[in-house]
This record gives structure tokens, C-alpha cells and sequence, in this order.
């Protein structure tokens, strides 16, 4: 399973990567700060999670998720962020993702569901 996450915060990055290592079922972590560096590597990364926050180096998570959701598919889709306002979250969910974290209050929460979500499929992709 392939792991991409987007973020401006190298110790968000890190962080997340740390965890997701210790899952088996997770092969790759590919990281990227910026639209511009989405764009250029999505092809090749072909994510299984998207890990995004809504602040970037360059541009946004909005438009990370534009991007994504309009040429790739991907099957889990998680925003994860310091601006967790109400209207933030529609427009983040309007915008295909699946998932909406505040990165203070609910960081393990969105990492216990991304462990579920890694578990999960990798039983499905097992059982078939």
C-alpha cells in the first residue's frame, strides 16, 4: 500500500511517517509540500491514502484535492489541518475527500482511522 502525503510541515510529515511505517501492510510513503510537486509525481506515486493539509508551500489543499479527484482515483482521502473551520470541511468534502482532521485535537484519531483503513484493505486484497 502507498502512502502520499502532502504537507508544508516537515515534523507533521515525519511524524506521519514514523507511524506509518510500523504498519506491514504499508510498502511506500512518498511526501510532497507543494500543488506543483503533486502534479509532478502523482503518476508515478499512484497512492492508495492521500494525506493532505490545506495550507502548502505553494498552493493548496484545495487544489490538491481539485487536481487529484478530477484525474486520479484514490481510494482513501484524508485532510488533515491546522484550519479545521466548518466551512473548511465542506468544501474539503465537496472536494472528494473522505476524511477532515483537526492536526491539534484529532491527530491519533486520524491516524487510528488510517491504520483502519491500511488493516482493512490489505484483508480485502488478501481474501480475494
Amino acid at each position: 500500500m502507498t502512502v502520499y502525503i502532502v504537507d508544508d510541515s516537515r515534523d507533521i510529515r515525519a511524524r506521519l511517517k514514523e507511524i506509518l511505517t510500523e504498519l506491514s501492510e504499508v510498502h511506500t510513503i512518498e511526501e510532497a509540500e507543494s500543488l506543483q510537486e503533486v502534479q509532478e509525481n502523482i503518476d508515478r506515486i499512484d497512492p492508495d491514502i492521500l494525506i493532505v493539509d490545506i495550507r502548502l508551500k505553494e498552493g493548496s489543499g484545495f487544489l490538491v484535492l481539485e487536481y487529484i479527484c478530477r484525474y486520479f482515483k484514490v481510494p482513501m482521502i484524508v485532510v488533515l489541518t491546522n484550519y479545521p473551520t466548518e466551512e473548511y470541511r465542506k468544501k474539503c468534502i465537496r472536494l472528494g475527500a473522505d476524511y477532515f482532521f483537526n492536526k491539534s485535537t484529532e491527530f491519533e484519531k486520524a491516524v487510528y482511522v488510517i491504520e483502519n483503513f491500511v488493516t482493512d484493505e490489505f484483508k480485502i486484497k488478501v481474501n480475494q
